[in-house]
């Protein structure tokens, strides 16, 4: 969207510009004071969060040609200059807070409702029930094998079930740390739910009028009476939008009143044929937002009839009823005594588009309605009001469209997460579903605000937890349904460019805030099957091993130039800051399920028992072709990785390294055991040894050269590949003599 004069928005229909409609519910020129209900999506220095919608001026004439799309080219030219503060950023978020995942936490339910958190509660209950059944089935499956390895004689016989035996004892301690990690979860789901209700009490009790006796017998009933449109409206606004400040609620009256009117009798004095002053009174129509203005100049009758006042709750005035019982009677007395009149304010509030309200508060209720409406009367509530959404949202300032889309993604989350509806899901995924098709005369336009939806929704959905799996894993099939598009002549290589790029900006947001193998475990899916020839991968295929082998890449460049960041534990670098425990320790063999898929997408390999990107150098890639030469050996790459890491986690000191490093270094050399043939692993000990010859030349040159800081570093990375060396081998003949 080009820039525009204040006061104006582009005019979809010409181009042009027209006059801002001064409309109530339009936001203003910048974005709302309210940070989003979700951290930042991505690190400061990032490029844009979507890719331009504006195709390349001269694309590729055919998929075959080795010139990837521009964008492509600028973004990693520009991601391998801007990320190199990455690092700063979690150093900061370190110094501001101990532990790094507390981060995740604070804001992991904001502005989630009690009751959708009271849900997710139950459906956590019924997970741990089922892995604490399967849980104890493999613990009675372990003692039987026990039992028979005790009883039998054969050699043969006892290698087999102790096989056995270590496959169920790992299957087994998967279901527990998954049994951990939701029993974790439903512990801060409860003290959250304990402080939301706690809170809600105490200014409950804070706020009762002490006059119990007066209003006890006040009923939704007694309150809500025909011929009093005004007052029917208030309570309306007061049960669905509990607890709005006093100007946002004269003002969501106001627009629900908007357009009627009422009969009223009107007094006026005439003068007689005789002469005489005598009164009449006649009807007239008046409007109600006329009627509703004129209250506010005088006491607050209507408050008072609906038994409504201000409170002042966590700092802020809200209007709610001095019975806090009466919101709930109210919801029930709309629902089952007046449907009609419900039905009919839910639709008012739906047109009203008040998810694009100027107050943040405004819109969170308007979502909670939409959230209701969706699913108690899905005849009417479809995924074209969404669609009538992102249009609205499209002729708004370029600078607030993005607080906007984070609005719109956040009543998407909330449609997904309503498990016991599925309509509610139903309605979410046509529209995404309809936003990134290709075959959709509006793709082009749609473009660039369905990836930031997607972006946001994945970083909803990942933050919490692994019930969160499922829907993340949804939308990464639209995007590789994207990449995959059947059929050459329909391939779209710009299109492709830009899932790419925004895969890209994921992975780094996902290592921000440390649920990066949330995402990585659902990429695993993507990759080829062993047997399939790399002349035949899949755009997806491509991607998500070229991704995976960049992202480590870049941040091990990033990482040399914040040497001061090596050797701390627990570590900011992103793959291993998940590795940890609460209190910031690391216990063994407890995060096998993280280096298994760490090293399993680095080492992923052929039938053949080849590195599958060493393999994908023989054919032609345009986006290889961009990144890296033919005589590249991605093998060795990988090799130089595990050695910056194991520097990352020991530092340049010659001191004795924290138990968690040292415990952590050998489930690393454990697993790269377990996903590499012994082909790979004799040459990663062979790259290994002349890196460290390497290693030694550079220290040599440093020292002749007089830079002491540079050879202390050069000596200690020599040492600890020595060190990893000797152990990686004798875990090796350990491994092998166990099976």
């Amino acid at each position: 969207m080009m820039d525009q004069k204040p006061g104006s928005t582009t005019d979809p229909g010409t181009g042009g510009t027209k006059p801002n409609d001064g409309g109530l519910t339009t936001p203003p020129t910048t974005p709302p004071t309210t940070p989003p209900t979700t951290p930042p999506t991505t690190p400061p220095t990032t490029p844009p969060t979507t890719p331009p919608t504006t195709p390349p001026t001269t694309p590729p004439t055919t998929p075959q040609e080795k010139s990837f799309p521009l964008q492509v080219k600028e973004y990693l030219e520009k991601s391998k200059k801007g990320k190199d503060i990455f690092c700063g950023v979690f150093q900061k978020q370190q110094d501001e807070s101990k532990n790094f995942s507390q981060f995740e936490k604070k804001d992991r339910y904001f502005n989630i409702p009690p009751e959708v958190l009271q849900k997710r509660i139950e459906r956590i209950q019924e997970e741990i029930k089922t892995l604490e059944q399967e849980y104890q089935d493999f613990t009675e499956e372990i003692n039987g094998l026990s039992e028979d390895k005790r009883e039998t004689d054969s050699r043969s016989e006892k290698r087999r079930i102790e096989k056995n035996l270590e496959i169920t004892e790992q299957k087994r301690q998967k279901k527990k740390q998954k049994l951990e990690e939701l029993e974790e979860e439903l512990e801060e789901l409860n003290t959250e739910l304990k402080r939301k209700k706690s809170n809600e009490e105490s200014s409950e009790k804070a706020n009762i009028n002490n006059s119990l006796e007066e209003v006890k017998n006040i009923t939704a009933q007694s309150l809500f009476t025909n011929n009093a449109p005004i007052q029917n409206t208030i309570l309306y606004v007061a049960t669905f939008f509990p607890g709005l400040n006093p100007q946002d609620f004269k003002r969501v009256v106001l627009l629900l009143l908007t357009g009627r009117s009422k009969t009223i009798f009107v007094k006026e004095s005439i003068i007689t044929e005789e002469g005489k002053t005598q009164i009449k009174e006649t009807q007239q129509e008046k409007l109600l937002t006329e009627i509703w203005k004129e209250s506010f100049e005088q006491s607050d009758g209507y408050l008072k009839n609906c038994y409504l006042k201000v409170r002042l709750k966590n700092g802020a005035k809200g209007i709610d009823f001095i019975i806090p019982s009466l919101r709930n009677d109210f919801l029930t007395y709309f629902e089952e005594q007046q449907p009609l009149y419900l039905e009919e304010q839910l639709q008012k509030t739906q047109k009203l588009h008040l998810l694009l309200d100027t107050s943040d508060e405004v819109a969170t209720k308007a979502i909670d309605i939409a959230v209701k409406v969706s699913i108690d009367y899905p005849s009417f509530y479809i995924e074209n009001w969404l669609r009538e959404l992102l249009d609205k949202i499209d002729q708004e300032y370029e600078c607030i469209i993005q607080p906007l889309l984070v609005r719109l993604s956040t009543l998407i989350y909330r449609l997904q997460i309503e498990q016991d509806y599925s309509r509610a899901k139903d309605i979410a995924q046509s529209f995404l579903e309809k936003l990134i098709d290709t075959k959709n005369q509006s793709y082009t336009k749609n473009q660039s605000y369905a990836f930031k939806i997607v972006k946001e929704l994945m970083d909803k959905h990942l933050r919490s937890g692994s019930l969160g799996i499922q829907p993340a894993k949804q939308l990464l099939i639209w995007l590789k349904e994207l990449l995959d598009q059947e059929g050459s002549e329909n391939k779209d290589m710009n299109l492709q460019a830009h899932v790419y790029i925004l895969l890209d900006e994921l992975l780094w947001q996902s290592g921000l805030y440390s649920y990066i193998y949330y995402f990585l475990e659902i990429l695993k899916e993507w990759l080829p099957s062993p047997d399939v020839s790399s002349a035949k991968y899949s755009p997806s295929n491509i991607s998500v091993l070229l991704l995976f082998f960049v992202y480590c890449e870049e941040t091990i460049s990033i990482c040399k130039h914040h040497t001061e960041l090596c050797g701390k534990w627990p570590s900011i670098y992103p793959l291993f800051t998940p590795l940890k425990n609460q209190d910031d320790s690391y216990t063994s063999n407890k995060f096998d399920r993280e280096l298994n898929i760490l090293f399993s997408l680095l080492f992923y390999s052929t039938s053949q028992k080849k590195l599958a990107l060493n393999d994908l150098l023989s054919n032609v890639i345009p986006l290889f072709d961009l990144l890296y030469s033919d005589d590249i050996n991605f093998l060795e790459k990988i090799g130089r990785f595990i050695a910056e890491w194991l520097v990352i986690l020991r530092g340049f000191d010659d001191v004795e390294p924290e138990k968690e490093v040292v415990n952590l270094i050998e489930d690393m050399a454990r697993s790269i055991i377990a996903n590499t043939s012994d082909s790979l692993k004799t040459e990663l000990m062979s790259f290994w040894t002349s890196l460290t010859d390497e290693y030694l030349e550079e220290a040599t040159q440093s020292k002749q050269s007089g830079d002491r800081k540079l050879q202390k570093q050069f000596t200690a990375k020599r040492k600890i590949l020595r060190d990893f060396k000797k152990q990686f081998r004798t875990l090796q003949k350990e491994i092998k003599a166990a099976k």
